[in-house]
């Protein structure tokens, strides 16, 4: 049976975002949870399934993603973005006040900043691997340590709820996407469903105008970029691959055909659909 790799412990956001996928898809996987980024991209690079978390509507990028999926084999593509609404809440053993240290995923900080500066300002906050497992460490014995997560997490651990819904915005998303071997699913198609297409590509150092070059592919065939990233290329300082969202369009097969011919490095990464969130809608991207 293949495995969908996943990010964290048992009760992390991207199991909750695990299961939400596997309810979705016709074929059997085994739940496979990953302490590190590496390993899910090992377990594609193996052949079976990852779902990586990709960026938050508040905290941004999620470091390490992009560049994993930019150095897997080329036959291994993003298959579905799946949106996850995520609602943070604060866990612990002791009272409110007695808080010195706060455990969590480094993007749980960010997305929850306001809440902790009103509330913490002079608390430790401790990076862990996964909001799952700042919670796993904490023991009851000691009051003074608190941890970000969510329900399941709290509830696997036996962890007391000290504050619900703590996150600093209400509408705070995360975008997943699925990965594994291009074609190996076979999705339908919602009519008028939207799709979304990334890619990642390089320009000849010292060209002038180089990236608006590239840019002008898509605008002057009105497709609409819906997200662009730069990332270090690892060759030089200096050098950067340009990650790019792009909304599908008959006009796009075109568009990628003639940036081909301009860059230096080119891979279409996915093109593929964005799957409803929790409240059963699709979330269309935001075009520029």
């Amino acid at each position: 049976m293949l495995k969908l790799h996943y990010l964290g412990p048992e009760g992390s956001f991207s199991h909750l975002c695990a299961v939400a996928v596997l309810a979705r898809l016709n074929d059997a996987f085994l739940l496979s949870p990953c302490l590190k980024l590496e390993l899910v991209l090992e377990g594609v690079e193996a052949g079976d399934m990852g779902l990586l978390p990709l960026e938050n509507s508040v905290g941004g990028g999620v470091q390490g993603s992009l560049d994993g999926v930019y150095r897997l084999s080329s036959s291994k593509q993003v298959l579905i973005e799946y949106v996850l609404p995520v609602t943070h809440s604060l866990y612990g053993f002791g009272a409110f006040e007695e808080i010195q240290e706060i455990k969590a995923h480094y993007q749980a900080h960010l997305q929850c900043a306001e809440f902790l500066a009103a509330n913490f300002p002079k608390a430790k906050l401790i990076e862990c691997a996964s909001n799952s497992q700042g919670i796993a460490s904490l023991i009851s014995s000691d009051t003074t340590q608190a941890a970000i997560g969510n329900a399941l997490c709290a509830e696997l651990h036996s962890v007391p709820l000290l504050r619900a819904k703590i996150n600093d915005r209400d509408n705070n998303r995360t975008r997943f996407w699925l990965l594994g071997e291009a074609g190996s699913l076979n999705l339908a198609q919602n009519e008028g469903q939207q799709r979304l297409a990334s890619l990642a590509f390089d320009i000849p150092l010292g060209v002038s105008g180089g990236l608006v070059r590239s840019l002008r592919c898509f605008s002057e065939r009105g497709i609409n970029l819906t997200r662009i990233e730069s990332r270090p290329s690892t060759y030089d300082l200096g050098q950067y691959v340009f990650f790019v969202d792009i909304l599908v369009t008959p006009a796009l097969a075109e568009a990628l055909d003639e940036l081909r011919g301009f860059v230096r490095h080119f891979r279409l990464l996915g093109e593929y659909s964005i799957w409803p969130d929790g409240d059963g809608r699709f979330i269309q991207p935001t075009c520029s």
